[in-house]
């Protein structure tokens, strides 16, 4: 008979199907972060390394901006010819 692995791999692989993947940015993850004290430049921020992965990644999905206003992170997809 089959093994309890391959039992299951053979159940997911019939019945369960890929889904999208939508991205949800929170734009409030606006912070400075820091390096060993150092403020690092501002698009190492959350949220602009979030879009910045988003957009270097090759997802074709939609991108949900959340949690307000963010003059500095709407600026800054003009860095990327995706958008």
């Amino acid at each position: 008979g089959l093994s309890f692995k391959e039992n299951i791999q053979n159940y997911i692989e019939s019945h369960l199907s890929s889904g999208e993947i939508d991205v949800n940015i929170m734009t409030k993850l606006d912070k400075d972060n820091f390096d060993k004290n150092e403020q690092l430049p501002i698009e190492f921020n959350d949220a602009h390394a979030a879009l910045r992965g988003f957009a270097k990644s090759n997802l074709e999905s939609s991108v949900v901006l959340s949690a307000g206003m963010n003059p500095r992170l709407f600026s800054y997809f003009e860095n990327f010819s995706d958008f």
